[in-house]
């Protein structure tokens, strides 16, 4: 017992220490500040469990949590015969009397077991994303002077696209970006410390945030490779063999859960929506891995690149300022060894063809005269944003001139401040709007439950993520009614009460779906003007069947 209470003291000397020590208490206190802002705002925003959701991304996550909790496996049963692939919401995919979702596997099941924990799993949920932005500010005032480290106070919100959807925990990015965070942070304390367990920390955090977003493996981990590399030349073989494992760590449970969602461990439930979307001639199946890899959306053309970057690098704003910020990176490399001066060159051009590999033109808010930062094309970018942060602080906190330091703090703060602005309350889906439209949603949701019998198939063009909890429902092709029809067709065949919830749509805009029901002996009935909620009806009796 003596000698078990002498280790129990110098242990306990050992942590008191160590949190007295010089550099503790900035770095504890930044990484306190970002972890409280960053809860308080989830949980304002949406709160514990949510159900209704700003977009079908995170309702089908929900949905997907819920069934794999229940059964084990994600697939909704469907109703009727789906041939139209419209009997479900939009982020899933029709296969044989069942729908699949499209996102990745690893994720979904991650959702399922904090669902299945129940209260204390929503609670974890939104503890996660809050970590992750007080581990990216702490591991950015690691990396300052003790003076200076107040600096990495900017750090989370610099990235704009990053913070925002760090504050959606429903979505996967959300995953990829906490992950990304952690990684950052034991990276500094492999820098600081150069304790080699702290880089294998870091690289198993980059293969979790992979394995929730595979689509982005390739970049990801052959950037962490680089970095690493071109910090310890020497360790390279070391470096090489923790990346491979990290790359295992990510892929092997995504084969576990392709084979579990497709019956096929090479073959993601995403890939079926692509190869339906884009068919194309038989390829080479390397070159093929390597297109998916790399390039999994179609290029649209140099010109429509260069568009959108200049779009969502200048005109989302502040994205401008950070862009500016990035000069320092010349007086960042000034002062680092060659081979992490190459490493970041090749980072920035591998970080160039990833932006461009992500850009298409049927992406979400692509053709908008205006960017948004919840749009597409930014949530895509949110990790180079992320990455794109870290140049100003560190120039900063080398910097010797007391005017360039001043003028470069508040640079920084304004930047800082803007991006705040913008993610809480003044772009259109803020964590205020967020809010807002939360409770207008529940509202909604009530007044539906009285209309509408738990039964029902209800169609909707959008709002599946609000009613996507609560009923069967079918989505509609607003470019497309004839599908649409023929699908509502076969839901009121199958003897269940059919609804159409658009709450947007004016009479003008419903004709050609009215059509098209028409021509199928089928009609919409007003049931709430202010919902603009109708119900789906046979004409006459007697209508045939398909």
């Amino acid at each position: 017992m003596p000698t078990d209470r002498r280790s129990f003291e110098r242990s306990r000397n050992r942590f008191v220490a160590w949190v007295r020590g010089r550099r503790s208490p900035a770095v504890l206190g930044v990484a306190a500040v970002w972890f409280v802002l960053t809860l308080a705002a989830v949980l304002w925003s949406e709160g514990l469990g949510p159900h209704v959701f700003l977009s079908p991304d995170e309702m089908a996550n929900r949905q997907a949590a819920g069934i794999i909790s229940a059964t084990g496996r994600p697939f909704l049963e469907l109703p009727f015969a789906d041939p139209e692939n419209l009997a479900h919401p939009r982020p899933w995919i029709t296969r044989g009397n069942v729908a699949l979702p499209i996102y990745p596997p690893v994720t979904l099941y991650f959702y399922a077991f904090l669902t299945w924990l129940g209260g204390f799993g929503e609670l974890l949920l939104v503890l996660l994303p809050a970590s992750g932005a007080a581990a990216f500010a702490a591991g950015m005032a690691r990396l300052l002077p003790p003076g200076r480290r107040w600096l990495a106070l900017f750090a989370p919100a610099l990235g704009v696209s990053s913070l925002y959807w760090l504050f959606r925990p429903w979505m996967n990015i959300c995953a990829l970006l906490t992950c990304l965070c952690w990684a950052s942070n034991f990276w500094s304390l492999w820098r600081v410390e150069k304790r080699a367990g702290y880089l294998s920390a870091a690289l198993l955090c980059v293969g979790a945030g992979v394995a929730a977003r595979p689509d982005v493996a390739a970049y990801v981990l052959l950037a962490a490779l680089i970095l690493g590399v071109g910090a310890e030349p020497k360790a390279w073989r070391r470096t090489f063999v923790l990346v491979c494992v990290a790359g295992a760590f990510a892929v092997v449970p995504n084969l576990v859960g392709n084979y579990l969602v497709t019956g096929q461990p090479f073959r993601a439930a995403y890939q079926l929506v692509i190869d339906g979307e884009h068919p194309g001639p038989t390829m080479n199946p390397v070159y093929k891995l390597l297109e998916l890899l790399f390039f999994p959306l179609t290029f649209p053309g140099w010109a429509f690149v260069g568009h959108e970057l200049v779009r969502y690098w200048i005109f989302l704003q502040p994205m401008w300022l950070l862009l500016a910020a990035q000069v320092s990176l010349v007086f960042v490399l000034a002062r680092r060894p060659r081979s992490e001066r190459i490493a970041a060159g090749l980072v920035l051009v591998l970080a160039l063809v990833f932006m461009i590999s992500r850009i298409e033109a049927e992406l979400f808010g692509v053709g908008r005269k205006e960017p948004w930062i919840h749009d597409s094309v930014p949530r895509y970018f949110s990790p180079v944003f992320l990455l794109a942060s870290v140049s100003p602080l560190l120039a900063l906190g080398e910097a010797k001139k007391r005017w360039t330091f001043i003028f470069g703090s508040v640079a920084l703060a304004a930047l800082a401040a803007v991006s705040v602005a913008q993610v809480v309350w003044s772009s259109q889906q803020s964590v205020l709007r967020h809010h807002e439209l939360a409770a207008a949603e529940e509202g909604w949701l009530e007044k539906l439950a009285r209309l509408i019998p738990r039964d029902a198939m209800v169609y909707t063009p959008t709002r599946d993520k609000v009613i996507g909890d609560r009923y069967l429902v079918g989505s509609l092709q607003e470019d497309d009614p004839d599908l649409g029809a023929a699908s509502m067709q076969r839901a009121v065949a199958s003897s269940r009460p059919v609804y159409y919830w658009t709450h947007r749509d004016t009479p003008k805009s419903m004709r050609p779906l009215e059509r098209a029901l028409g021509r199928r002996n089928l009609r919409l009935v007003r049931i709430d003007r202010g919902l603009r909620l109708y119900r789906v009806e046979l004409n006459a009796p007697g209508a045939e069947n398909p």
